[in-house]
């Protein structure tokens, strides 16, 4: 698909070198974390100062600008069937579909948590839209599946369902190796052509890639209860934005509630709120919580073991605090009731429409 139109100017020319310049500050004075060790040489080699004790590299921005000059201004993304091989660049517009969606819906069984058939029915869908030129990622996360594996899966049904590009998702080293190995797989193709083929997606913030296969470390947990995260209520996010807007010089700002809480603590609100109280017992594959009955309510599947997970999420907002006067008004405990009355009326809804209300993977 090619633009037939100019694209509209937003930023003059001056503001483009601000852009410019303030992106090669974030990369020089605050940089990236890399967890990957491996890299580390790499990077200490041209040019970037490494802290090898907390795995931060700051760039010089002569060094970036070296390196991104040598990026083609065009290329082509390879597609198993040649016909859908997508052109990156000049006048090309390129569509790809959205991804990562929590729930689906239809009007036959209304909004539920997506499955892995769920999953099959969409990616057909967006296999024969011909302006569709791209697999965006997951089209809604197959629950279902066990989140250990379901890389795998996802993986065997884009491979299967579809010959349109596709990416793989850099979430941890072993789900992009894993993903290039099924990619070399089903097109036939040796390793030096595979890189061809993938499109590999770079998430969670500061923490960066070098290299298709070389991702953030994966931290093995041995089981999920334990596990420490950051959790808070998007609305209090959103005017944090919001007050980072209405500065008259840009700033960098850590939006997060400095607080952390274990996947144990969530539950055991969460169950507390409908009149549960709840004993834990046991340790890692063995861990149960069981109500105030003895009634056992949680078991650890070790199925639902994550292989790419940090074991500590944490944020500190004292400058957000200090210089925008922004501090979170929902607490982890209200948020967690919040959370589980909207999952209380989902299912009363789905009581009172006459269909089964969701129900979780076994």
């Amino acid at each position: 698909m090619q633009r037939k139109f100019a694209p509209s100017t937003v930023l003059g020319e001056e503001q483009t070198h601000e852009v410019h310049r303030l992106s090669m500050r974030i990369l020089s004075e605050i940089g990236l974390t890399f967890h990957a060790q491996s890299a580390w040489d790499t990077l200490e080699a041209n040019g970037c100062a490494v802290d090898r004790e907390t795995g931060n590299v700051r760039f010089d921005p002569a060094a970036v600008e070296h390196f991104v000059a040598m990026a083609p201004g065009a290329f082509d993304m390879a597609a198993r069937d040649p016909a859908k091989t997508v052109h990156f660049g000049g006048d090309s517009i390129v569509w790809g579909s959205a991804s990562s969606a929590p729930n689906v819906l239809d009007q036959e069984r209304g909004r539920r948590p997506g499955t892995g058939a769920d999953f099959q029915e969409l990616l057909r869908l967006g296999h024969m839209i011909p302006s569709l030129h791209v697999m965006g990622g997951h089209p809604v996360e197959p629950i279902d599946r066990p989140p250990n594996t379901r890389h795998l899966d996802s993986m065997f049904d884009w491979l299967t369902l579809s010959d349109k590009v596709l990416r793989v998702y850099g979430i941890g080293t072993t789900r992009v190796e894993d993903g290039l190995e099924m990619i070399k797989i089903g097109y036939g193709i040796d390793e030096a052509e595979a890189q061809r083929y993938a499109d590999v997606e770079i998430t969670h913030g500061r923490l960066a890639m070098l290299g298709m296969a070389s991702f953030v470390a994966a931290s093995k947990i041995p089981g999920s209860v334990p596990l420490l995260s950051g959790l808070g209520f998007a609305g209090d996010y959103v005017e944090m934005q919001w007050r980072m807007l209405q500065q008259d010089k840009p700033g960098d700002y850590v939006v997060a509630t400095g607080r952390t809480h274990s996947v144990r603590d969530m539950i055991s609100l969460a169950f507390s709120h409908v009149g549960m109280d709840l004993t834990w017992s046991g340790e890692d594959v063995d861990t149960i919580a069981t109500d105030q009955n003895g009634v056992v309510r949680v078991r650890t599947n070790p199925k639902f073991f994550r292989p790419a997970e940090v074991d500590l999420l944490i944020g500190d907002p004292a400058l957000a605090e200090k210089e925008l006067g922004w501090v979170p008004s929902t607490s982890f405990e209200e948020l967690v009731q919040m959370m589980v009355d909207a999952d209380m009326t989902t299912v009363q809804e789905a009581v009172d429409g006459g269909y089964a209300p969701p129900t979780p993977p076994e």
